[in-house]
């Protein structure tokens, strides 16, 4: 997602939902804010003001999409209608936990009728999906210096529970501690509380 941002700077606006902004109008403060756009005081006014900021080909990714209620996720889809009503595009990515799937897909699924009508892909990542090659991308020091099992190690952290997340967080800690070898690399998940179940074998 941010790599994403970091390359398309002009054609793309991410913004994080949190339990306190998930609201239809807190987002489209939160949209307007990220786009430069005038706030206001009613929700249709700031609606308009962030459709003027928006262009053809643009894409909106919403972070934290599961916090979203159902109103906030049909401003969304409105944005992509009102582009492609006049024969333009705007693409719209939401990103969270299971949570979004299992609304708009499980039981409610006929409340998102629309959203779904729309939905071209629906990728789902789990943390056994990390691949190699994925860690060695993340830690080029430890690729640099041919840290094999240091690597694996990651791996099968990024692969557990802990996720790509809690990867980063022990080797960043271990790195801080001058001890990101193998190791230390345990030592630093051991402290850390992490579950190091199947994993124990590699140490």
């Amino acid at each position: 997602m941010q790599e994403f941002k970091r390359k398309n700077p002009v054609d793309s606006v991410v913004v994080t939902v949190n339990p306190c902004c998930k609201s239809t109008k807190a987002l489209l403060k939160l949209i307007a804010l990220q786009l430069g756009a005038q706030l206001a005081a009613s929700a249709d006014d700031l609606w308009f003001n962030v459709c003027a900021k928006l262009h053809d080909g643009m894409v909106i990714i919403i972070d934290e999409g599961q916090l979203l209620t159902y109103h906030g996720l049909e401003t969304v889809r409105s944005f992509s209608d009102f582009f492609a009503d006049r024969g333009q595009t705007l693409g719209v990515a939401i990103i969270g936990n299971n949570g979004i799937r299992e609304r708009i897909e499980g039981k409610a699924k006929d409340n998102y009728r629309q959203i779904n009508n729309r939905t071209w892909q629906r990728p789902y990542f789990e943390t056994k999906d990390v691949q190699y090659h994925d860690i060695e991308q993340l830690f080029p020091i430890l690729t640099a210096d041919e840290k094999t099992k240091e690597l694996t190690f990651l791996h099968k952290i990024a692969q557990s529970g802990e996720g790509i997340r809690g990867a980063v967080r022990l080797f960043g800690n271990a790195y801080d501690a001058e001890t990101y070898d193998l190791e230390g690399l345990a030592n630093m998940a051991k402290f850390m509380r992490m579950d190091l179940t199947g994993i124990g074998r590699l140490i």
